[in-house]
């Protein structure tokens, strides 16, 4: 029970920068999914992003689904990921055929 309880601990210090977008890709997630399963944790979270909106955006208070809002959120980094690791294989793509090129070429003048 201890351990359960630091735990959600961890996330709930965790939830204001998730609501502000500090909080890390890799931490967010972990968030994400502790939050599907921990009531407690989900709530903290619903009065937290209720606190944030304040009652000027009264609408956008009464019509939050942290479900929706979660999977989105999740949804959007995963995207972030793929993005970043096409950018990289592309990146290495061409360093790995500029390095070809540079050894055909330097192969030739040895030949």
């Amino acid at each position: 029970m201890n351990e359960e309880y630091q735990k959600c601990k961890k996330y709930e210090r965790e939830i204001p920068q998730y609501l502000n977008g500090t909080l890390s890709q890799d931490d967010t997630l972990d968030l994400i999914e502790h939050v599907r399963s921990c009531a407690n944790c989900k709530e903290e979270l619903t009065v937290q992003h209720m606190v944030a909106v304040g009652l000027n955006d009264l609408d956008q208070i009464i019509s939050l689904n942290v479900d929706d809002e979660l999977e989105a959120e999740k949804k959007r980094i995963m995207a972030l990921r793929r993005k970043q690791d096409r950018a990289e294989r592309v990146f290495l793509g061409f360093l790995f055929f500029n390095a070809s090129a540079f050894f055909a070429a330097l192969m030739m003048l040895i030949l």
